[in-house]
């Protein structure tokens, strides 16, 4: 029974010390939240050039038709094989799908079913799909 008290004993005193540790942290933690950061200046020295009106909004348009055509997305893969499907006049099958998209076969059959889902394709018969 000793032993168990002093192992007690041990376990409070080193509870008590971690509180006292997490109270001197939150105080400093309360003293860095009160402080005001201040923003760094640049390094680079601030230089003005002169433009004239008309240049200034060549520059602008020219950046907007730029970040447009930086923004293109590149096609998901329902788009493209849907994209197969519709401008196939009698229909496309599956394998001639696999070639040009470069998916393997279950990715193609997966894209279909969810197209067939959207009655946005329709099936021609086994393996061979076209536009609803």
């Amino acid at each position: 029974m000793p032993e168990f008290e002093l192992i007690l004993k041990t376990v409070s005193e080193g509870l008590k010390a971690m509180a006292q540790g997490i109270e001197s942290l939150a105080g400093q933690i309360d003293s860095l939240s009160q402080t005001k950061v201040k923003p760094k200046p640049s390094a680079k020295p601030a230089s003005k050039k002169k433009t004239s009106k008309a240049s200034a909004a060549k520059k602008a348009v020219k950046g907007k038709v730029a970040a447009k055509a930086s923004k293109a997305k590149p096609l998901t893969a329902i788009e493209k094989i849907y994209g197969f499907v519709a401008r196939a006049k009698n229909g496309i099958d599956v394998e001639t799908l696999m070639k040009k998209t470069g998916y393997n076969s279950k990715k193609v059959y997966n894209v279909l079913y969810k197209l067939k889902k959207q009655n946005k394709i329709k099936s021609l018969g086994r393996g061979k799909y076209a536009k609803s």
